[in-house]
């Protein structure tokens, strides 16, 4: 093995083995399966990774392989060791239900070639993403300019100083870090290889997607809602592209995952961690703190809602969420304020009488987003067919919050498109064809959600979930 494959390897298995100790810790009791926690463990890692080199910038350290690792390594065996105190001879215990719903009236061997199918398709998309990551340099304007060109100067510069100079100074700051800490290791800028940890957070995201439908559907749905993501071009393509859509995707979408697992599971470590991705998603693009309101908002519906518990149990609840993520977002806020970094004018609200005008033109742009068959395949096309079809199967809380998770993604971008003309220039004006496909990318798998779990649960599963 050379050197260069070594150093690769390094910069992926640092993050992961941070990420693999925390969730070992909080799991401690009960242990998840080895692919959910390897899949959680990538993106907890990489949000961790990004926190601690934004604290060490901000104190002053260099920023080095040594004094990033180092500590690390440190903290990883200190989790290991108490997640190994914690585990009292127990095995893995906590796996997503292994119930069967795959009665579909096939043969053995018609569903073996069903199974063999998907799968093959999953696996060739899979291939395609890792070999552009790999093969290709980064091609958008954007990675060069708002997100390539911060971890080049902290690279050189070791300093965040220069940041207000450069393109989006006020975005967030988890995927330059990320392509920092990638040159860290390879020990110069290579503007082909700093992009290559977006497919293993494509492959984690796979990995959760299917995990998290095993835990309400029987495995051909939820290969099938799998193959759903995987048959998109807009989620292919961007899970080789330089940029922050795709993580944004994976720590939004995940997010949600761990608060309806957490409501079905009635484990606290699964909100931690929805806490911990949501405060992740804040980090990764502006639009990450409006989506932890989302994040918040579906939660107190849950707790308040859809549950029966006191108000001490809800209001525990509410804090094991807000001061994780609380504390990830003002993080990074009170970093901006130390640099003097100003306000996005996106934020600004400059609504009149005169915005109403602009309704029909964004419900047209966003409409006709959905369908695009190039970007999306036919999944939104399922997705509202399949609600239309099955409306009464809303009674499981579980469908109830997705659903509701769409119409406020949707209602979101309405409004900010609304009340704010560069926003509505992005949304529904001369640059919607761009920048709509990529905003949507953010909460696309909601939709998947919504078809496996509307078609692939049989009508007793539906009244078993209807409290979680």
């Amino acid at each position: 093995m050379n050197v260069l494959a070594i150093r690769l390897l390094n910069s992926y298995f640092v993050p992961l083995i941070l990420g693999m100790s925390v969730v070992l810790y909080l799991f401690r009791r009960k242990p998840l399966s080895l692919f959910l926690m390897l899949a959680l463990s990538w993106g907890v890692g990489l949000g961790l990774l990004a926190q601690y080199m934004l604290i060490l910038t901000m104190i002053g350290i260099r920023l080095s392989v040594t004094t990033i690792a180092v500590p690390i390594m440190g903290v990883v065996l200190m989790l290991i060791y108490l997640s190994g105190k914690g585990n009292k001879g127990k095995g893995c215990d906590l796996k997503f239900n292994d119930v069967n719903h795959d009665r579909t009236g096939m043969k053995q061997a018609g569903r073996i070639m069903v199974f063999c199918l998907l799968i093959a398709c999953i696996m060739f998309q899979t291939f395609f993403v890792f070999w552009d990551s790999f093969h290709l340099p980064i091609s958008y304007f954007d990675a060069f300019s708002s997100i390539a060109m911060k971890a080049k100067i902290l690279f050189y510069t070791n300093s965040f100083e220069h940041i207000k100079d450069v393109s989006n100074p006020s975005y967030p700051l988890q995927v330059p870090l990320m392509l920092t800490w990638l040159s860290l290791n390879l020990g110069y800028f290579d503007e082909q290889l700093i992009k290559t940890f977006i497919p293993f957070t494509y492959l984690s995201f796979l990995c959760l997607q299917y995990f998290f439908l095993r835990e309400w559907t029987g495995k051909l749905w939820s290969l099938l809602g799998v193959v759903l993501l995987t048959g998109s071009y807009m989620f292919v393509h961007h899970a080789s592209a330089c940029l922050r859509d795709f993580t944004m995707l994976y720590y939004n979408c995940a997010a949600i995952m761990m608060i309806l697992v957490w409501d079905k599971r009635k484990d606290d470590s699964f909100l931690i961690l929805a806490a911990l991705l949501s405060g992740f998603a804040t980090f990764t693009k502006l639009e990450g703190s409006a989506y932890w309101a989302i994040h918040l908002l579906l939660l107190c519906i849950l707790i308040f809602f859809l549950r029966k518990n006191n108000f001490k149990s809800r209001l525990g609840n509410l804090l094991i969420f807000l001061i994780p993520s609380l504390s990830i977002g003002l993080l990074y806020h009170l970093f901006k304020v130390r640099l003097g970094i100003p306000n996005t004018e996106r934020l600004a609200i400059e609504f009149s009488m005169e915005n109403l005008g602009r309704i029909p033109r964004i419900i047209s742009r966003i409409t006709r987003g959905l369908i695009n068959y190039q970007h999306w395949n036919i999944t939104w096309l399922l997705c509202a067919l399949s609600f239309f079809i099955s409306i009464h199967k809303l009674k499981s809380n579980t469908v109830k919050l997705i659903l509701c998770a769409l119409i406020f993604y949707f209602g979101m971008y309405f409004m900010l498109a609304l009340t704010n003309t560069v926003n509505f220039n992005s949304i529904a004006g001369s640059c919607a064809y761009d920048v709509l496909p990529r905003v949507l990318l953010h909460f696309f798998p909601v939709a998947t959600w919504l078809i496996v779990l509307l078609q692939g649960q049989n009508n007793n599963r539906d009244r078993n979930v209807q409290s979680g």
